[in-house]
C-alpha cells in the first residue's frame, strides 16, 4: 500500500487498520460492533423500523440484484432445471426475473423469513407467477426446501462467519441429488486484496460480522459442505461472480447411501456432539460387534478386504 505522504495513511489502510479493530472487539466481546452498539441484531432492528425498515433494506438489495440479472440471465441457462430455489431470495424480484426468461417447466421457490415471505408473495403474484413459483418461509440457519434441482445464494455469505456460512451450505448439500447445482453469487476478493472489497468487507464485519472472501475461502467452505466448485462465471461489474458448485462424490456420499433413515452430513455432526460413530449412532453396536452379527458383513469379509 502507498502512502499519500509518509505520515498520512490511505483510506485502504485505515479500512484494514478499522477492520483489525473491530476483529479485536468482537474477540473480546463476542458481539458484532452493530449488536455491541444497539444491543440488538442489525435485522431485529429493521423490524422496529425506528430510523430505517425491512422494507427499505429489500429495496437496497433489489437494487444490489439489478447489477447483475441481466448477466447472469444472459451467461448462465437456467432452462436445465426443473425447479429452482432462491435461498434468501428476499422479495422475489432475482427469481421472476429468471421465470420470465425461462420456459414454463421451469418452477421457483422463494425462501426468506416470514417478514420478507410475504412481499415475495406479493411480488410474485403482481407478475403472474403463482401457478409457477411458491413462496415457503423459514431459516436457512435450519432447513431449506428439498425439492429443488438448482439453489441460489446471492450475497447471502458475505453476511455471516465461516462456522454458519458452513451449516446452510451443508443444509443446502443434504438436499442436493447428484446432478443438482448450487450458485452462489458474490463479490470475490483478489488473493492480494481489492480496497473495493476491503472496504464493503468493513461494512459486513460492523453490521453481521461477516465478511468478504477470496476464491480460496470459498472452495474451503465448499468443501466442509461436500460441495466442490465446477465452474466461475464473472458478471462484470464491482467484482461479482458467480460460483457454480456441485456436491463432491466421494466416499462420503456412498457411506449416505448405505446408511439408512438418516443423512451421512447429520450423523457426522451427531458424532461431535455425542461421541459415537455413526454406525454406532445407527445400529447401537460397536463395528466389530456388528461385523460378529454378520447380517450384511462378517469378520471375515473385514479381514479380506484387511
Amino acid at each position: 500500500m502507498k502512502k499519500l505522504r509518509n505520515d498520512v495513511c490511505t483510506f485502504e489502510e485505515v479500512a484494514v487498520l478499522n477492520k483489525l479493530v473491530l476483529e479485536k472487539n468482537k474477540e473480546r466481546t463476542g458481539e458484532t460492533p452493530f449488536i455491541y452498539e444497539f444491543k440488538k441484531k442489525f435485522f431485529d432492528y429493521l423490524n422496529e423500523g425506528s430510523h430505517c425498515t425491512i422494507e427499505d433494506f429489500m429495496k437496497l438489495m433489489q437494487e444490489y440484484t439489478k447489477i447483475f440479472q441481466s448477466d447472469v440471465t444472459s451467461k448462465y441457462d437456467f432452462s436445465k432445471f426443473k425447479h429452482i430455489v432462491d435461498v434468501g431470495g428476499n422479495d422475489g424480484t432475482f427469481l421472476v426475473k429468471i421465470l420470465q426468461n425461462t420456459p414454463s417447466h421451469v418452477h421457483g421457490t422463494v425462501y426468506d423469513l416470514p417478514e420478507v415471505a410475504k412481499k415475495a408473495a406479493e411480488k410474485v403474484a403482481k407478475h403472474n407467477l403463482s401457478g409457477r413459483c411458491k413462496i415457503i418461509d423459514g431459516s436457512f440457519l435450519e432447513s431449506v426446501p428439498e425439492e429443488g434441482d438448482c439453489y441460489i445464494l446471492k450475497y447471502i455469505l458475505n453476511d455471516w462467519n465461516d462456522k454458519n456460512c458452513v451449516s446452510i451450505l451443508r443444509n443446502i448439500s443434504k438436499q442436493m441429488k447428484a446432478d443438482s447445482k448450487l450458485l452462489i453469487i458474490q463479490q470475490i476478493d483478489s488473493e492480494e486484496g481489492d480496497i473495493d472489497v476491503v472496504a464493503f468487507d468493513y461494512i459486513m464485519l460492523l453490521l453481521f460480522g461477516g465478511c468478504s472472501r477470496k476464491l480460496s475461502q470459498f472452495e474451503s467452505l465448499l468443501s466442509n459442505a461436500n460441495l466442490k466448485l465446477s465452474r466461475l462465471i464473472s458478471l462484470g461489474k464491482y467484482k461479482y461472480s458467480m460460483l457454480e458448485a456441485v456436491k463432491e462424490l466421494n466416499e462420503f456420499n456412498d457411506c449416505e447411501k448405505q446408511l439408512p433413515n438418516s443423512k451421512a452430513a447429520d450423523f457426522f455432526d451427531n458424532s461431535l456432539r455425542t461421541g459415537e460413530s455413526p454406525i454406532s449412532q445407527e445400529f447401537g453396536l460397536h463395528f466389530f460387534d456388528y461385523l460378529n452379527k454378520g447380517p450384511h458383513y462378517n469378520i471375515q469379509d473385514f479381514m479380506k478386504y484387511g
